[in-house]
């Protein structure tokens, strides 16, 4: 029987040193592992020698040969390039297992967030409709001359259980404007709990004398109201024809524009003399005044002019002439005092 020695593939390991534990550096944007400089660094390497005369695949030998690195040589190694095993023989902590807890914990974080927000959300919900913490319980009114503030409240519709956020501010301006004083309205809320009312009222520039009623007219022809006794320094307005007036009607006509237009031109120094304007059918407008003498303007041009005219005139003339019928300024040119 013949003696084969099989020449075996014999891998030469090296020998385990004692390795220094890496430190690690901590920086802001990665983690790395720094080789401690304490000592020379070993690293090993290892090359296959094939000896002559064997068959190729075996008598492998495995040689070691050693080197020793520089100190200089020695560099920062990555985390990513770190060893896989843990110090203990334990399981070694990848990246993937990482990310995985950090998944979970941050999935647990984000739920948490949730609930609180709409726990909070809830609360808010309660808070301002349900608890009566935004019940109005004060109407502040602005604006109004004429009209009682207690009125415009109870006009408004809004009780004292309403809630601030539930007020429509268009139904109470609908509800507002019902009165024909009112022109205007605009709403504020001031939380938690307050209703302002900014109201703006019609004003009256005549009043016009018709069924024994004296029906107030805004600059707009728009009848606000019906009295039984003249308004006291309201001028009245006569036109050619007879009127069927309601309140909440709106005048048209030439007639009406024409009066609207003299009082829109007329100075300030007449004003406290005015009692009425007439306008006949040809529409010649005429100015009556509380001495009694009337200032016939004519056609509506040239009305500033003309009220030039009336003021020197009154200034002048009247002032020393108190016994005057009328004041003819039809013709800015050439203008007729007539006294009684």
């Amino acid at each position: 029987m013949r003696n084969q020695r099989r020449q075996q593939i014999s891998l030469s390991k090296p020998e385990e040193e004692d390795k220094p534990t890496p430190r690690t550096s901590r920086s802001s944007s990665s983690r790395r592992i720094v080789t401690p400089r304490q000592s020379p660094v070993r690293i090993e390497r290892s090359t296959l020698v094939i000896p002559s005369g064997s068959p190729p695949g075996r008598n492998l030998v495995r040689r070691r040969k050693d080197k020793i690195v520089p100190r200089k040589r020695i560099r920062e190694i990555p985390a990513f390039a770190a060893p896989k095993t843990c110090r203990g023989g334990g399981r070694a902590v990848t990246s993937r297992n990482l990310i995985t807890r950090g998944a979970i914990k941050i999935s647990g974080r984000k739920e948490a967030l949730l609930v609180l927000l709409l726990s909070s959300i809830a609360l808010l919900i309660w808070v301002y409709f349900f608890s009566g913490t935004l019940n109005i319980n004060e109407i502040e009114v602005r604006g109004n001359r004429r009209l009682e503030t207690s009125y415009i409240r109870a006009l408004s519709g809004v009780g004292e259980n309403t809630n601030l956020i539930w007020a429509n501010s268009g139904a109470i301006i609908s509800s507002l404007k019902q009165d024909p004083w009112v022109e205007e309205v605009r709403v504020s809320k001031k939380f938690p709990s307050r209703l302002v009312l900014e109201v703006k009222e019609r004003e009256p520039v005549f009043q016009i004398h018709s069924n024994l009623h004296y029906y107030l007219v805004d600059e707009n022809g728009f009848v606000i109201s019906a009295e039984e006794r003249s308004w006291p320094g309201l001028p009245q307005l006569f036109l050619p024809q007879a009127l069927e007036l309601e309140i909440t009607s709106v005048l048209e006509g030439e007639d009406f524009h024409s009066a609207e237009e003299v009082l829109e031109h007329l100075p300030e120094r007449l004003r406290p003399l005015l009692v009425a304007v007439s306008v006949t059918p040809e529409g010649r407008v005429t100015m009556h005044t509380g001495p009694g003498y009337s200032i016939i303007l004519g056609p509506i041009e040239d009305l500033d002019r003309k009220m030039e005219l009336a003021v020197l005139i009154v200034e002048e003339v009247v002032g020393k002439y108190r016994n005057i019928e009328y004041i003819d300024l039809s013709i800015p040119e050439n203008p007729v005092i007539k006294p009684r």
